[in-house]
């Protein structure tokens, strides 16, 4: 009677097989007959997804450990039948009958029940008794309805086992209500839950100002030291070579320090992390302001190099442990967060230069290390007080079964060339510009604000694009790089195109890398996290202080790598011929990825062809009616 399913899970394009249960065409879920217990929360034998009986809170859509099915409170719309982006269970628009453990969604014509219109939706609903003991199921053939024009057959489970989702009564054959029934858990976009889920949360809005706090202050101190700091070294003894190593030893301790933080992130605590990280980072800040004060010589250079480490160290931790608290508050619209942050971000490095420059002019070398370690300082107990806590049970997650994921190798790939072509700039753009265009030096910063506010601006969008339309992602990733490489090769522009540099076109081109940066550096921490629970990986802080450490740890990377490559490159071949070959870098990074996705989705082809043969249309049909 039922076709043979070629194993449980999930398979291309999206069916769900359960063995020893129906037909698994258009994206149906198919639960066993049988009446079998569930033995406990997860996914178990034949098929059946058991739900915790102490309703443990959805952290947000997906599939989650120990196999729970979290699904979006907010409507995200539905792009065709099966499982999609981000667990999302979608389910075909023609209306069948629900045969098994679940919710599901069908849009209807005007009316819910009696019409001749909806007649064929109207089929009653096989019922399967709820996991969890006690729970309620609806009546076999009792089809529900929570407003005129819409459907809710109901399978099995019970609102109590969802707590976050709000009971509703249960609608009669033309939408009225039936006395002391209960509605569904509601998982469409209902006008009430959609607008709820858009609302943030007091803990959500205590997490932004958080991360907005640590990611403005840290890009001020990182940035501040640009104007005057070589030329007081330079006064103390140091050459324009150790200048360079104070400055990249920042990066190379960072990507040290990011590994091990985030691997253990789950032991030290996540809200602990942060503020701690904070608060070194403003008292080193305030130490980097006395150093004038230390003799010059090795002991000046040996001061210099110690409290960079530790201001590094502190960054990292901070950084880390931000970027796991947004990824545990904002499960669904991480992308929208880091993109929405990435303004602050853009604007502490905007301000720190001239501000650091004013301050130095004003007051002295020591003022704008103490100002503005001070702040960052004074913002310790207010995060402090407003930061909720997000403390998880210790896991040991696999650092190298996350690292060698071929994915998450091409990921970490991109994320290297992209900030390695960002270094490139630091030791290299204001030579060329004031030795090209022969501009004041004051002009040189406002050249690159280019660059910085089309990043800034872009990121938000950016992120919202990433998260709505999440098979977007791959093709931000892969036109950003080759975008990327491309904007590089202009630059100069290279000689090889015999075209004569001008002002208006070296601004332009830095605004389009701004614009490229964003498309590839925004999408990579939520793909990362895909690929993760892709492959296994248990949701929590243990992994998303994985993800983080790794995150940041290649962005330091290639933060000591492209510097000192740009500046060797720009002393042997000039700049127009360094930039360009600095753009091998997001090319061949967007070469990789898009092979990768090219034979991921070969692999996905050929394998939905040969477990699913091409079967008579008749056979298909008569199946699908004794299903039903």
């Amino acid at each position: 009677m039922y076709r043979g399913c070629p194993g449980p899970g999930v398979h291309a394009p999206g069916r769900v097989c359960m063995p020893g249960s129906g037909v698994h065409a258009a994206g149906r879920v198919c639960m066993p007959q049988a009446r079998c217990a569930c033995p406990g929360p997860g996914v178990h034998a034949a098929g059946q997804v058991c739900m915790p009986r102490d309703g443990c809170a959805c952290r947000g859509p997906g599939v989650h450990a120990p196999g729970r099915v979290c699904m979006p409170r907010a409507g995200c719309a539905c792009r065709g039948p099966g499982v999609h982006d981000a667990g999302r269970v979608c389910m075909p628009r023609d209306g069948c009958a629900c045969r098994g453990t679940g919710v599901r969604r069908t849009p209807r014509p005007a009316g819910c029940h009696g019409t001749a219109a909806s007649a064929a939706l109207s089929r009653p609903v096989r019922a399967v008794p709820a996991a969890a003991p006690g729970a309620a199921a609806p009546r076999a053939g009792h089809a529900q309805c929570r407003r005129p024009g819409w459907r809710w057959p109901r399978c099995s489970q019970s609102p109590r086992a969802l707590p976050h989702v709000r009971r509703r009564r249960r609608c009669g054959p033309m939408g009225s209500r039936a006395a002391g029934g209960e509605q569904p858990p509601d998982d469409g976009p209902s006008e009430a839950v959609g607008e709820e889920s858009r609302r943030l949360t007091r803990e959500q809005l205590y997490t932004l100002v958080a991360a907005a706090s640590i990611n403005f202050s840290s890009m001020m101190c990182y940035s501040i030291l640009g104007p005057f700091f070589p030329s007081e070294a330079e006064k103390k003894g140091a050459s324009n070579t150790v200048v360079g190593l104070i400055f990249g030893c920042f990066a190379l301790v960072n990507f040290l320090t990011s590994l091990i933080l985030g691997n253990y992130l789950s032991q030290i605590g996540a809200k602990f992390m942060f503020v701690s990280g904070m608060f070194v980072s403003g008292c080193v800040t305030i130490l980097f302001g006395i150093l004038d004060k230390v003799p010059s010589g090795p002991v000046f250079i040996g001061f210099c190099f110690l409290v960079r480490a530790m201001d590094a160290i502190s960054f990292a931790a901070a950084i880390t442990a931000s970027f796991s608290i947004l990824a545990k508050a904002f499960p669904t619209n991480i992308a929208t967060v880091l993109g929405s942050l990435e303004i602050f971000s853009g604007l502490g490095l905007v301000l720190g230069p001239p501000l650091g420059g004013f301050l130095y002019q004003s007051f002295g070398y020591e003022v704008p290390f103490i100002a503005l370690g001070c702040i960052v300082l004074a913002l310790v107990p207010v995060n402090m007080y407003i930061l909720p806590r997000y403390d998880s049970t210790p896991r040991k997650e696999s650092f190298w079964k996350l690292i060698l994921l071929p994915k998450v190798l091409i990921l970490c790939l991109t994320i290297f060339s992209l900030s390695a072509c960002l270094g490139f700039f630091d030791p290299t753009i204001s030579l060329f510009i004031l030795k090209k265009f022969t501009l004041p030096a004051g002009y040189v910063g406002l050249v690159f604000l280019g660059l910085a506010l089309s990043y800034s601006l872009s990121s938000p969008l950016l992120g919202l694009v990433s998260d709505k339309l999440p098979y977007i992602r791959k093709w931000l990733l892969i036109f950003g790089d080759l975008m990327t490489a491309a904007c590089l090769f202009m630059l100069g522009p290279a000689p090889v195109l015999h075209i004569e540099s001008q002002l208006w076109m070296f601004v332009l081109v830095l605004v389009l890398i701004g614009f490229s940066l964003g498309m590839s550096a925004i999408p990579v921490f939520p793909e990362i996290l895909q690929c993760a629970y892709e492959n296994g990986f248990e949701e929590g802080l243990s992994l998303l202080g994985l993800v983080s450490g790794l995150f940041n740890a290649m962005w330091s990377l290639g933060a000591f790598v492209g510097p000192i490559l740009g500046g060797f490159l720009n002393e042997e071949l000039g700049f127009e011929w360094a930039a360009a070959i600095q753009g091998g870098w997001p090319l061949l990074s967007g070469l990789a990825t898009g092979i990768f996705y090219i034979i991921e989705a070969t692999r996905k082809s050929s394998s939905s062809s040969l477990q699913n043969p091409p079967g008579d249309n008749e056979e298909r049909t008569r199946l699908m009616g004794n299903e039903i």
